[in-house]
């Protein structure tokens, strides 16, 4: 993580890992995570694309 963000970062992966699950996690929070740790591509058909390493996965 980039040291720009980390503490925002580091935020929003506490509210995914507390039990019970926080519902607090707004959309752009999460998207930022991902795309300080690899690359966040929208798709034309309104999917995202997220490539972490040599991984990539395209959500449902």
């Amino acid at each position: 993580m980039t040291s720009h963000g980390s503490g925002h970062h580091r935020l929003t992966i506490e509210k995914i890992f507390r039990h019970p699950a926080g519902g607090s996690i707004e959309w752009r929070q999460f998207l930022s995570l991902l795309e300080d740790l690899g690359s966040v591509k929208q798709e034309h058909n309104g999917k995202f694309a997220v490539t972490l390493g040599p991984q990539t996965e395209v959500n449902a």
